[in-house]
């Protein structure tokens, strides 16, 4: 992504939820905004509840289905609660958030990526387990 297209995407960000507290995404997560390009997911420890916060956070930061989420942290113990629920740190400005993409795939590695479209594929199961 050329330099142009990362500050179109953090401009976007930090017009949509970023400015915003935390918003309750599927699977029972919380998605916290930590700045302008970085954000938390925190909830039930499954890569699934983790990529489809994230992508519910990028939709709502209305990036392209195209868009590449990046893990920044792996999962740990959330610092913006009470530390029992896992965060994984996410960005759609890798960048701008410091982190280089090193490969698509669900694991929540530093570096790890998958567009919004992949993220969000299926996570309407996690709240609608009979919706098959």
């Amino acid at each position: 992504m050329n330099r142009l297209a990362s500050l179109v995407v953090l401009g976007l960000v930090l017009a949509g939820p970023a400015a915003a507290q935390k918003v309750y995404g599927p699977g029972g997560t919380t998605i916290y905004p930590i700045d302008g390009a970085v954000f938390e997911v925190v909830g039930p420890p499954s890569d699934k509840t983790m990529w489809c916060g994230a992508a519910k956070y990028a939709r709502q930061a209305k990036v392209g289905w195209k868009t590449p989420i990046v893990v920044v942290r792996a999962p740990e113990a959330s610092a913006l609660e009470d530390g029992r629920r896992q965060g994984t740190r996410f960005t759609v400005a890798p960048q701008a958030a410091g982190v280089t993409p090193t490969g698509e795939g669900r694991s929540l590695s530093p570096g790890t990526w998958q567009t919004v479209s992949i993220a969000n594929r299926n996570c309407v199961r996690l709240d609608n387990p009979s919706d098959r």
